[in-house]
């Protein structure tokens, strides 16, 4: 795992639940599939840029904070990544960064291990 990242464990990304509407189990993702996500990332997200914002260019600058989630069946690495961490620390490692704007300086996506596809990009509005 490449810096500015975090890895929730299942006990804490319980914390977050409240953002799921359906009833949601958690679980810590292994170290390979981040790493698989964190390589097969940059390309992604090239391929699927903002449609009104400016790309991400380096997508490992931004605050990474990943944790498990079983939705629908599918147990998936949900990301939640946004830019200048330092502008959130420490709280970052902690908590989860919720910001409702700011652009393609925020992002989610989830990603399936299983398969090696990424899930419902959403970028952030902008302001």
């Amino acid at each position: 795992m490449k810096a500015n990242a975090v890895v929730f464990s299942a006990k804490e990304a319980e914390r977050f639940g409240h953002n799921y509407g359906e009833a949601a189990s958690f679980w810590t993702p292994a170290s390979d599939a981040i790493e698989e996500l964190e390589t097969r990332l940059p390309q992604y997200l090239r391929m699927y840029p903002p449609a009104d914002d400016r790309p991400v260019v380096d997508v490992f600058a931004y605050g990474r904070q990943y944790y498990g989630v079983t939705r629908k069946g599918l147990k998936l690495v949900y990301l939640n990544a946004f830019n200048r961490p330092e502008s959130f620390a420490p709280r970052w490692k902690t908590d989860i960064v919720d910001v409702q704007d700011g652009g393609s300086n925020y992002f989610q996506v989830y990603f399936d291990p299983a398969t090696k596809e990424f899930i419902d990009l959403h970028y952030n509005g902008k302001a």
